[in-house]
């Protein structure tokens, strides 16, 4: 950008250019909420049991962020639960029930 508005001076231009904009990378969203719900946990009690922060655990839980392999390990084991649990999507009523 400093590169363009040091051309534009130079040839003498009065408008300068445009500024980029960058678009939002859509972060595939972490399962949490699901396997939470199905254990009966707490966000806090999980931040106690994983040692992440109650905070990191809600940009999981929210979609802003996705964890590591060695988080999702870590919450998995905390959880009890099986790394596929992670992984598969949620099955809606309406599919559910074709047949």
């Amino acid at each position: 950008m400093m590169g363009e508005v040091a051309q534009c001076i130079r040839e003498g231009n009065t408008t300068m250019p445009r500024a980029r904009v960058r678009r939002p990378v859509k972060v595939p969203r972490f399962p949490l909420a699901r396997v939470l719900a199905s254990r009966g946990v707490s966000l806090a009690e999980l931040a106690r049991r994983t040692r992440i922060t109650r905070t990191q655990l809600s940009t999981y839980l929210n979609g802003r962020t996705v964890p590591t392999w060695p988080q999702v390990w870590q919450i998995a084991q905390a959880l009890g639960a099986d790394l596929g649990e992670f992984s598969k999507a949620p099955v809606e009523e309406e599919s559910a029930n074709v047949g």
